[in-house]
């Protein structure tokens, strides 16, 4: 059955048959509609986390059993042949739609330096962790799909693995790069984040942009944000609730490296206008 297809199905038995709205990060039983798809879908936001998540839920097994099998975003997703990799490598991805310059760009221009530790979570088949590697970060890597995981450790030679338990040491950054709006709870991921950071590391990141500015300046982009690849919406109102008091900074593309400063940076808001959100926050020493 086609994924949209069964997404709806599923969507449209589980607002039949009332299906829980309780928000699927921090439990919150209490929200509000701020948009709606086809009747049946909805973006909420908790009244207690303020987290935008969508209704009806998806479950963590629903969310595995998808992304295993049915998840599809072009090169984000298909792995390419041994002929299509060689081409990418020789060129080090440069000027493709898989370039993670600006990326590497903006961790320079946060005060990351070469050699720090680096966790990429949600590495797909490899193509961000092995230019991060390549800049020379000490880089390690998680990814949910076994296909695409396997795939960045036999042909990238990334040390990527399917499940977190093998992350036990602290890193200099936590690195995700459009993930956070895929997983079944932000706020578990969020902690796990922390955790693993030592004191004075670096939390990163990037994810399609759910602010409101975002939202006047192009708001039929900005619906099209979230529904059943994205269950999650990220925004400033959600960060700042999350990360109350820490030094953070928010923008959206095109960034300018000169405003991206953590130093004695307690609240930081450049322009939200752009389709793409950036959070950076820096764990208290």
């Amino acid at each position: 059955m086609l994924p949209k297809l069964k997404y709806f199905l599923v969507c449209l038995k589980k607002f039949m048959t009332s299906s829980s709205v309780i928000c699927p990060s921090c439990g919150c039983s209490h929200s509000m509609v701020v948009d709606r798809k086809y009747l049946i879908t909805a973006l909420r936001r908790c009244e207690s986390c303020k987290l935008l998540f969508r209704t009806p839920i998806t479950t963590p097994t629903e969310n595995q059993i998808f992304y295993q099998k049915e998840y599809s975003q072009g090169l984000t997703t298909e792995m390419p042949s041994s002929q299509e990799l060689e081409k990418m490598l020789t060129i080090k991805f440069r000027h493709t739609e898989k370039d993670f310059s600006n990326y590497i760009n903006i961790l320079k221009a946060l005060g990351c330096q070469k050699g720090d530790s680096l966790l990429d979570f949600g590495c797909s088949w490899g193509y961000g962790s092995w230019q991060l590697m390549d800049y020379g970060f000490s880089v390690r890597a998680f990814e949910i799909s076994a296909p695409r995981c396997t795939y960045a450790r036999k042909y990238l030679n990334v040390d990527a693995y399917t499940s977190l338990n093998h992350f036990n040491n602290q890193f200099d950054i936590f690195f995700s790069s459009h993930v956070l709006e895929h997983v079944p709870s932000v706020s578990k991921i969020i902690t796990y984040g922390w955790q693993i950071l030592r004191p004075g590391g670096l939390f990163i990141a990037f994810t399609p942009n759910g602010s409101n500015v975002f939202r006047k300046s192009n708001p039929n982009n900005w619906h099209k944000l979230w529904g059943l690849v994205h269950p999650n919406l990220l925004d400033e109102v959600y960060y700042n609730k999350t990360f109350q008091g820490l030094p953070k900074i928010l923008a959206s593309n095109p960034y300018f490296l000169d405003k991206l400063t953590l130093q004695n940076c307690h609240h930081d808001v450049n322009d939200l206008s752009g389709p793409e959100l950036l959070l950076a926050v820096r764990k208290p020493l």
